[in-house]
């Protein structure tokens, strides 16, 4: 295993690009003799990777320097090599005792007894801060002195053969060349990522990990939320591949290679996909029931007469909605001394115009344990809503309209971008306009139940007209 690919294991956050250099080019020298006559002696450097891809400031990265002795009669005893100004060294591992680093310098000592001899060889690794993308060479001074002495005459130094070698930082960029999206939890998705140079995919050694976040913040334990966000090396086309599993329905997730930042998505406990083959609009369901509390005290949605783009369902805690509703008759149910509320559902889709219906329903042996003053007849459904398509008609736009509610026009909220209100009623969905209103109340009986026994659900249907996404809390 090289170097680079060890430093790609240990360094399991980062990747780097190399295009390693490792030929040297020997070119033929005019031989000058030194003013006392004596033959000039001769050295080799090489310096490998000569390329490096720039991600950003504080970089880290290793490079491996191979010096010769090219002299045919004497031994190299020591030399001093001058990174470029844009690296700052930082470690030295494979010399002898008594070398160092000093500011650039990598000070090597004590060589005679490694390079006694013409081809003769010696390579040390640098780990150095890569402080931006440039380009520079390596500037080398050797002599025939184990302690870098300046002894008398000429004949203690070296002279290069062939020029310095060169290395250049290039600017390079990860991108999301696929994923990750909106998926269901427990679902695996395929994300890939590029190291771009000019936008061109380059090679990279060693695995890649990605930092995953929430609402920019970086989640802990990652491991907890995602499966899979390491991916071991590039394939054939210069790509990681991931296969990525979410394990945690929330909304404003987002995943960071390197500097760069994928779109926002979110892990969703189901996505009702639409009904693409009826012309006519006709009835599209899916229906699903949230997991909060182990199955006991829940809810669930069921969505009609959708033709639009997939729409994902994630349950809410029903607590995100307080205080934004008021005033607000909630259902509340008490088992055991601790007082329970719905869960609240929140829905992603793109609009395609028309009414969609979504049907939030709560088993009915829960609906009759909230408090008797409620009267078991009714839910108020405090809802999230903001205009899809115009957002000139949200809170902060030109024109903001927001939806006619139960007690009053619904009310934005700056903190998330939405119009709260608690929702009116219309007889039935026939007389819907342009707001989100509760269009029937009725039962529906589902297999829910142990072993698929069926029970019965009190439900609620929601029609939500042309442009509204939203959120509901019952």
């Amino acid at each position: 295993m090289t170097q680079q690919v060890r430093r790609g294991y240990r360094s399991h956050r980062k990747a780097t690009w190399a295009v390693v250099a490792l030929v040297t080019v020997v070119v033929a020298a005019a031989v000058t003799p030194f003013a006392t006559g004596a033959s000039p002696k001769y050295y080799l450097l090489t310096a490998s990777p000569a390329e490096v891809c720039f991600t950003g400031p504080g970089q880290v990265e290793e490079f491996e320097l191979t010096l010769t002795n090219d002299a045919r009669n004497n031994s190299l005893g020591s030399a001093e090599i001058t990174a470029p100004g844009f690296i700052t060294p930082t470690s030295l591992s494979g010399a002898p005792a008594g070398s160092s680093i000093a500011g650039n310098v990598i000070k090597l000592r004590n060589l005679a007894t490694l390079l006694p001899t013409q081809g003769s060889a010696i390579t040390v690794t640098v780990e150095a801060t890569v402080l931006h993308a440039d380009s520079g060479t390596w500037d080398s001074v050797a002599k025939q002195a184990n302690d870098f002495a300046d002894t008398p005459g000429p004949g203690n130094l070296f002279q290069l053969r062939g020029g310095a070698p060169t290395l250049t930082t290039a600017a390079c960029n990860y991108v999301f060349v696929e994923g990750p999206v909106t998926a269901e939890k427990g679902s695996q998705q395929t994300v890939k990522v590029q190291l771009q140079a000019g936008g061109t995919a380059v090679s990279a050694s060693g695995p890649l990990t990605l930092t995953a976040l929430r609402n920019s913040t970086t989640l802990d334990p990652q491991s907890t939320y995602f499966d899979e966000l390491t991916s071991s090396g590039q394939d054939a086309t210069k790509t990681w591949v991931f296969s990525l599993t979410g394990n945690v329905s929330a909304t404003g997730y987002a995943l960071r290679a390197g500097t760069t930042t994928s779109t926002t998505f979110a892990i969703v406990d189901g996505l009702c996909q639409p009904n693409t083959t009826d012309p006519e609009h006709l009835a599209s369901s899916c229906s699903l029931t949230s997991n909060f509390n182990s199955g006991f005290f829940e809810s669930g949605v069921t969505i009609n007469d959708h033709k639009l783009e997939p729409i994902a369902i994630t349950f809410a805690e029903g607590e995100q909605a307080d205080g934004k509703c008021e005033p607000w008759n909630r259902a509340t149910y008490g088992v055991n001394g601790t007082t329970y509320t719905f869960p609240g559902v929140e829905l992603d889709f793109g609009w395609g115009g028309g009414v969609l219906r979504v049907i939030y329903r709560v088993r009915n042996s829960e609906w009759v344990l909230t408090e008797a003053s409620r009267g078991n007849s009714d839910i108020e459904i405090c809802a999230g809503a903001k205009h899809g398509l115009d957002n000139e008609k949200n809170g902060d736009g030109s024109d903001p309209t927001p939806f006619q509610g139960k007690y009053g026009p619904a009310v934005w909220d700056e903190a998330d971008g939405l119009y709260w209100g608690v929702l009116a009623s219309v007889a039935n969905p026939n007389k819907v306009k342009e707001d989100p209103v509760v269009c029937s109340v009725g039962n529906q009986s589902l297999p829910t139940g142990p072993n698929g026994a069926s029970e019965t659900w009190r439900a609620w249907t929601i029609c939500i007209p042309s442009d509204w996404d939203w959120k509901n809390f019952g």
